[in-house]
């Protein structure tokens, strides 16, 4: 059901988009993204729970990236099927808890532009909110994530990093990687942050990077993203 990211880590495609489970084998079961609020992807997030192992009930935290509904759509049928507190940074937090349509940024293209309005069609599901994480914070409890804010995307997009097996980026939207290149996302609301949270990512130490677009990035992927920094600083 799920691609191996590193032991302890799978990747849950959902179509378009990705999720991920975090599994350290002792009582800490996370899920970082939860797809759109469609009964398709709760079922296939819900059979990756049970693919490890594991049931609905020992989901314990939902980390968001972002308030887009592809991302934070999900949330709320995923809490009511297991329990589970949510993480979402506070600048994204009043559309999750509003069940509102997200704020989709602007694109720099015709095309980019027609996928931001588009994101809008769709309501996310209405959830509660447990914490907003804040840059820096380690969540999860002895998975020991820590949430790295990067702007740009949205206001309060929130990347995040497990310390496991040399480092696992959950890079959200700040980074795709598509056909063997890295991307920033297409749609913004400050393209100028997008382009110095990229230059934050490149700062930390990592093996593996995972994305909400795109395939894994393994083997020093911090040199790739470090590269794809200078590149857009240049």
């Amino acid at each position: 059901m799920g691609d191996h990211v590193v032991p302890g880590c799978v990747q849950v495609r959902l179509g378009l988009v990705n999720a991920f489970l975090v599994d350290s084998g002792g009582d800490s079961l996370v899920m970082i993204d939860a797809g759109v609020p469609i009964w398709f992807h709760r079922r296939r997030l819900l059979a990756a729970i049970r693919d490890a192992g594991r049931k609905p009930a020992d989901l314990g935290e939902i980390l968001i990236t972002h308030q887009h509904i592809d991302h934070a759509g999900g949330a709320a049928g995923i809490v009511a099927a297991t329990g589970a507190r949510v993480h979402i940074n506070e600048l994204d937090a009043p559309e999750l808890e509003a069940g509102s349509r997200p704020r989709p940024g602007t694109g720099r293209s015709v095309f980019t532009s027609l996928i931001a309005k588009s994101s809008r069609v769709m309501k996310l599901g209405r959830a509660k909110v447990d914490h907003y994480p804040v840059d820096g914070e380690y969540l999860a409890g002895s998975l020991g994530i820590q949430a790295i804010h990067t702007p740009g995307h949205t206001l309060g997009h929130t990347s995040y990093l497990w310390p496991a097996h040399g480092g696992v980026l959950f890079a959200g939207d700040a980074l795709a990687n598509f056909r063997g290149r890295r991307h920033h996302a297409p749609v913004g609301h400050d393209w100028d942050q997008v382009v110095t949270s990229i230059a934050k990512l490149a700062e930390y130490d990592y093996q593996t990077v995972v994305f909400g677009h795109g395939r894994i990035l393994r083997d020093n992927a911090v040199a790739e993203v470090r590269r794809f920094a200078e590149f857009c600083a240049g």
